[in-house]
């Protein structure tokens, strides 16, 4: 006699000898029971777990000359040619060789027709997926409303490929992939009964190798059986079933984690000297972070990991102690960046010891709550010197006095002309040359009617961990020099000298506000540059001069008087003809050809002017916040150098 491999010699015979199927079979022989069987089913599932098995056990069980309770007796007449597929009542018919819409009518003709030793005729159609549509549509109705006699069986791996009429009429089970534990327990007893000698560790790799599915266990213990005889060790098995030996994993694992980056290289050359292909390698990386992460979170809960041993559970643990969470999303991306990369690269060995040079190197993010903590410790403990609270100044030493700053008679009152606002999201602001103090005497200078008193220059700390001071800062000594500094830069800003002053006592609002466009003449330029951006980008370099129910009169102020030759007659018809059309009425337009003194802002002006405002007022905002003031305690000489609205 020929020799039956373990699949077909094994396969189950009763429900009970579904492995990891207990809850379907429990249904099926209740149903069975109960005499409530119904007339088209859905076994659904990956490849492997039983559905085939399944579907005969319920044919010879409907059909059973002597049943057992619900299970068939597997000795009569009727069980041993279902089991021989030598029943003439029993059809298994594959569908991917017959799919076609001949084959259905065909079946469907043949329905009518009573069983010939049978109590049922039954179909088994195994992967009912690659019917056609037309085949589908041609069974439907059968499938709904079958003769008595007839039971439909349909088996799938892809049941999302079944149209929706068609599983409306059947019940459907879904077979779960059997757990690895289940599966390596069943593999025992077959080793038992066959006598072979296999480790527990060698049985859970093949288990772990079938992704659930029993047919490919039974198989991959067939071929270790045909390689080693009665014995094989775990070696022997993981190099027969192309698989990373789990020591060879874990310790290279382990070297990653521990930031060995010699050790880890070795490891993975050794893995490639025995054949383990790099995917394989990647593949088992990216499980094992997963599962150490898992474990470091969730702990070890009864319902999850059921695919692990109990000895890799214990080891993921220990591995877990040796990295932290953080570090652990750092080596789970840098390998995801590693899979991308190796499948664009024609160098994959390269990329992969470059990943492992990476991944040694990663060290553990600190977030900010964490770095104040850090640093108010540091500071209690004296390791960072502290200002005083005196004066709110750095102690200058003795070795470097601090100088008296120059004083200095504020100029008349004028507004700042306006920058350019920047075109980066981002605001940023740039540091002045002089101190606070004279920032805030040049802004208040319309308080005071006299120079302001002298001050001594604030002292900055240097970089250095000693705490000792640099060089002060020396105060501008002309005027203009500060009108520059204050009226050059982008946005405000100023060097925070010391922890108690705050950004707005330094740079602080002009009392008086300028002369805005009217509110009408706003409204028109925006509107009109929604139409023609050119020509509002323009009219926004203009000022109102007349606007009345008759006539609009505009013009370029003297700072935008080169803009005149380039605006064209053929521009001002466009802007007339706008104009009227926002307005809705006839009315003349006249541009005035000589440049206006006007203090009135142009809209372009005015929306930079209200864009600083909400720089400024964002710049007090960031340094009243609590961690930026810890921050400029606990660093003395700390500067602002920026700030970003992160908002939406």
């Amino acid at each position: 006699m020929s020799y039956v491999v373990l699949a077909r010699k094994l396969r189950p015979t009763r429900f009970d000898d579904l492995t990891g199927q207990e809850t379907i079979a429990r249904i099926l022989k209740n149903a069975i029971a109960a005499d409530r069987v119904a007339h088209a089913f859905l076994f659904s599932g990956s490849r492997g777990v039983g559905k085939t098995s399944c579907a005969r056990i319920l044919a010879k069980a409907l059909n059973c000359l002597s049943p057992q309770g619900s299970d068939p007796c597997n000795q009569c007449n009727n069980c041993v040619d279902i089991h021989n597929n030598a029943s003439p009542d029993v059809y298994e018919i594959d569908a991917a060789s017959n799919r076609r819409i001949d084959e259905i009518r065909e079946l469907r003709e043949n329905v009518k027709y009573a069983p010939a030793h049978c109590r049922y005729k039954i179909y088994i159609i195994d992967e009912a997926h690659m019917l056609t549509m037309e085949s589908f549509n041609a069974l439907l109705k059968t499938l709904e409303e079958p003769p008595p006699h007839v039971k439909f069986i349909l088996a799938t791996t892809d049941p999302h490929k079944i149209p929706q009429t068609v599983l409306s009429r059947c019940q459907r089970y879904d077979f779960i992939r059997i757990p690895l534990k289940k599966m390596a327990d069943y593999l025992a007893q077959v080793c038992e009964q066959e006598g072979i000698q296999l480790s527990r560790h060698a049985l859970e790799m093949i288990s772990r190798q079938s992704i659930g599915g029993m047919r490919d266990a039974l198989t991959a213990l067939d071929q270790v059986i045909g390689y080693a005889g009665g014995t094989a060790s775990d070696e022997e098995v993981a190099r027969l079933l192309g698989m990373i030996d789990n020591e060879s994993r874990m310790k290279l694992l382990e070297t990653l984690l521990r930031k060995q980056s010699t050790e880890a290289m070795e490891g993975f050359y050794g893995l490639q000297e025995h054949g383990n292909h790099l995917q394989d390698v990647l593949t088992d990386l990216l499980v094992a972070v997963k599962n150490i992460s898992l474990i470091q979170s969730l702990g070890l809960p009864p319902t999850l990991f059921q695919d692990l041993t109990d000895s890799e559970k214990q080891r993921y643990q220990e591995l877990g102690k040796l990295v932290k969470p953080d570090e652990l999303q750092q080596i789970f991306h840098i390998l995801l960046e590693l899979e991308e990369t190796m499948r664009q690269s024609s160098h994959a060995q390269i990329c992969f010891e470059m990943a492992i040079l990476k991944i040694t190197s990663v060290q553990s993010l600190v977030g900010i709550r964490e770095l104040l903590e850090q640093v108010q410790t540091l500071t209690a403990s004296g390791s960072i010197p502290q200002k005083s609270a005196a004066n709110n100044t750095p102690t200058p030493s003795h070795s470097q006095p601090s100088r008296p700053a120059e004083t200095f008679v504020p100029p008349p009152r004028e507004v700042p002309p306006l920058p350019e606002p920047p075109r980066e999201s981002s605001v940023r602001t740039t540091e002045t040359a002089a101190s606070a103090a004279s920032i805030k005497a040049f802004l208040q200078q319309g308080k005071t009617s006299g120079p302001p008193p002298p001050q001594t220059a604030p002292v900055r700390y240097s970089s250095g961990n000693t705490g000792s001071p640099a060089n002060s800062i020396e105060v501008d000594k002309k005027k203009s020099e500060l009108k520059s500094d204050l009226t050059k830069s982008e946005t405000v800003s100023a060097r925070i000298s010391t922890p108690a002053e705050s950004f707005s006592d330094v740079v602080a609002e002009p009392e008086a506000e300028p002369e805005m466009p009217p509110e009408e003449w706003i409204k028109l330029v925006n509107a009109l540059q929604q139409t023609s951006h050119s020509l509002g980008a323009f009219l926004k370099s203009t000022v109102l001069v007349t606007m009345s129910e008759m006539e609009v009169v505009y013009g370029f102020k003297e700072k935008y008087a080169a803009q005149i030759p380039m605006f064209s007659k053929e521009h001002q018809f466009q802007v007339a003809r706008l104009i009227q059309n926002f307005l809705k009425r006839d009315v003349k337009v006249h541009l005035t050809e000589k440049p206006l003194k006007s203090s009135v802002l142009t809209v372009k002006e005015a929306q930079d002017y209200h864009y600083q405002k909400n720089i400024l007022k964002m710049n007090q905002e960031a340094e009243s916040s609590e961690q930026v003031q810890n921050i400029l305690k606990a660093f003395p000489g700390s500067t602002i150098i920026s700030t970003k609205h992160t908002g939406s």
